[in-house]
């Protein structure tokens, strides 16, 4: 009988794959990505993106310059905008209203993620649990420009509530934009790409590896999603916040902002700081430069930069913590975040990993401090342009509440077309200590 099972179990394994290859081996031509700034430039997921969500560097340069191409994006666009004022408003302002436009189309994607996830048995358990996800909430993406310098994103998820992940504008090149405010003085001969700010719900720009548009994994970065005992506070998914940016010579890129610490309504009457600083050798600039031109984007071949990038961040705030059942006081969580990245980009080879040191303050309720750690380091291989690889391995240290973790994460991306991914998976636990079982995933996203 464990024969018979074994043979059917194998030979589902079997049709699955052929299944898989089937797929793969269909029609091999590049098609077309549906989301909004795919249909405005006509052109591939893959122009900005390794596999979605994961941005090459062009894309990355895309998403700091308001989601506008580093250079002659009019000579790009494909889908013709609907101008709201002649150009020739901008002469008489502030006698008129500045003119702007609105995309052709409706900028709207959607995103259907489907999971089958094999958590494995713990101690007085029956067995693994294998549960599926087909999928119970739908991402609903929307982005656009609203004249050059003028952009909106945001992403809802649909699904039995409706929650709104991120909803953000920016405003680039304001520099440049307020020349006619300010004549002479600083402003005069400003730079395009030094001051540009985004406000709205949003992931802070510190974070120097975002869960949103770098991950290949299913799994999200530990360091974005670490908190420590009590302190609910993590780094992503969304916080509201007011941010500036920009980078000098495409070279060197700054990050600044002023946040509530939550997505919600602030628990107190402070706010929180952040920033970050990197420098980048090599490969294209922050802001696009050196990208090349040409008479058509490239959509493939892209994920190459050659390049070395070294940054640092922080992250200072604050979160009230309640906790009349056990102490019966209500008090403020001071606390910081602060790290160290670097990121090494040869050939099909990406090389990338962050540190963050932490403390809070009394969290275990005996007034002293507690300190934390957690680092990941990931390598990833572009081995065919839709087949990619991806090994993380993660580690987080608490001194007090809260376990240790130390894990590997090995997964496979498979493009089947370039909006739809295959991702094979697993979560591994290396340390004895935990109590985290191995997970094993399955999982298929859609984009349109």
């Amino acid at each position: 009988m464990r024969h018979i099972q074994r043979f059917i179990g194998w030979s589902f394994v079997t049709v699955l794959m052929l299944m898989l290859v089937i797929v793969l081996t269909a029609d091999r031509q590049v098609a077309e990505a549906h989301p909004g700034f795919s249909r405005k430039y006509k052109t591939s997921c893959t122009t900005c993106h390794v596999a979605f969500p994961r941005l090459n560097d062009f894309g990355n340069a895309f998403r700091m310059n308001g989601y506008q191409l580093p250079e002659d994006d009019d000579f790009y666009v494909k889908e013709v905008p609907v101008s709201l004022g002649a150009e020739g408003w901008k002469e008489v302002f502030p006698q008129g209203v500045w003119p702007n436009s609105i995309p052709g189309s409706a900028p709207i994607g959607l995103e259907f993620p489907f999971r089958v996830t094999r958590t494995a048995g713990q101690q007085g358990s029956d067995g693994p649990l294998v549960d599926f996800n087909f999928p119970t909430s739908v991402g609903l993406i929307t982005g656009a420009n609203l004249g050059s310098d003028l952009a909106f994103w945001g992403r809802v998820q649909l699904g039995e509530e409706v929650e709104v992940e991120r909803a953000f504008l920016v405003a680039t090149n304001l520099g440049m934009n307020l020349d006619w405010l300010v004549e002479g003085g600083i402003w005069d001969g400003l730079p395009p790409h030094l001051l540009n700010v985004r406000v709205g719900r949003m992931e802070p720009g510190a974070i120097p590896f975002s869960n949103h548009y770098w991950r290949l994994t299913l799994a999200p970065y530990a360091l974005n999603s670490f908190m420590v005992g009590e302190n609910d506070f993590t780094l992503e998914p969304s916080l509201s916040s007011l941010e500036a940016y920009g980078s000098v010579a495409g070279r060197v890129r700054y990050v600044a902002g002023l946040t509530t610490g939550t997505a919600d309504t602030d628990n107190n009457s402070e706010k929180d700081f952040y920033g970050r600083l990197a420098f980048k050798i090599g490969g294209i600039g922050f802001d696009g430069s050196r990208a090349g031109g040409g008479d058509t984007l490239v959509q493939t071949q892209n994920w190459t930069d050659n390049s070395f990038t070294l940054g640092t961040f922080g992250y200072y705030g604050t979160n009230r913590l309640d906790d009349p059942a056990i102490t019966g006081r209500v008090f403020d969580d001071r606390f910081y975040r602060f790290g160290f990245d670097g990121r090494l980009n040869l050939g099909d080879f990406d090389l990338f990993g962050a540190v963050m040191l932490g403390k809070d303050s009394d969290l275990a309720m005996n007034r002293e401090d507690v300190t934390s750690e957690v680092a990941f380091v990931e390598l990833d291989w572009v081995i065919l342009p839709w087949l990619i690889s991806a090994t993380r391995f993660e580690y987080s240290n608490i001194e007090g509440p809260g376990d240790d973790v130390r894990r590997i994460i090995p997964s496979i991306t498979v493009l089947a077309r370039a909006n739809v991914k295959f991702v094979v998976e697993g979560r591994i636990p290396i340390d004895d200590k935990t109590d985290e079982p191995d997970i094993f995933q399955l999982g298929l996203n859609v984009a349109f």
